[in-house]
């Protein structure tokens, strides 16, 4: 098709990152683009957002907050990452916080947002798989120092998302400590 080739490598992969100047005080937010897995079981790209704390890490790395946003949209331009800080969801439901506490926050537009669609409105475990693999591309950027610590915080669409990532996170990626899940 006319599909961009997907570069090797497992689900999770980091395909291009691209920092935001400017994005939020007290972070370096990157836009990034990685491989996951499709509501049909093939191998896509996926977009979101990794904002860091602009301070040293923790021994053993930071713990990641996967955050994931309620409802914004179906339609490809509706993602997240494309939003100013302003309006993205993350800002109204505490994401500020998250970065003063020194959490790197990972946050997925999902499969089908900021990408080509279609967008597989609450369909579980695409939402999952798009989740935990912006998590291991977070672990990807070097300068996240992100451990295998990992929460998942969502509501509405996100309260769906966070629970199937729950579910997920043990058999999709058991390199990965999921801590909780709040939904």
């Amino acid at each position: 098709g006319d599909r961009h080739p997907l570069p090797p490598g497992p689900p999770g992969t980091l395909i291009r990152s691209e920092v935001i100047d400017g994005y939020h005080p007290g972070a370096t937010t990157y836009r990034v683009l990685y491989k996951t897995t499709g509501y049909d079981g093939a191998p896509t790209a996926a977009s979101g957002l990794v904002l860091v704390p602009d301070r040293p890490a923790p021994t053993g790395g930071r713990t990641v907050v996967a955050y994931t946003h309620g409802t914004v949209g179906v339609e490809s331009r509706c993602a997240p990452s494309l939003a100013t800080p302003a309006v993205n969801p993350l800002f109204v439901e505490g994401g500020g916080e998250l970065l003063d506490a020194g959490y790197v926050v990972a946050a997925p537009d999902y499969e089908g947002l900021g990408t080509r669609g279609p967008h597989p409105y609450l369909v579980g475990p695409s939402e999952a798989m798009s989740t935990l693999d912006a998590v291991r591309a977070a672990r990807e950027l070097a300068q996240a120092q992100a451990g295998a610590d990992i929460v998942v915080w969502g509501h509405s669409q996100g309260g769906h998302a966070a629970l199937f990532t729950g579910q997920l996170a043990s058999s999709y990626a058991p390199e990965l400590h999921l801590k909780g899940v709040a939904a």
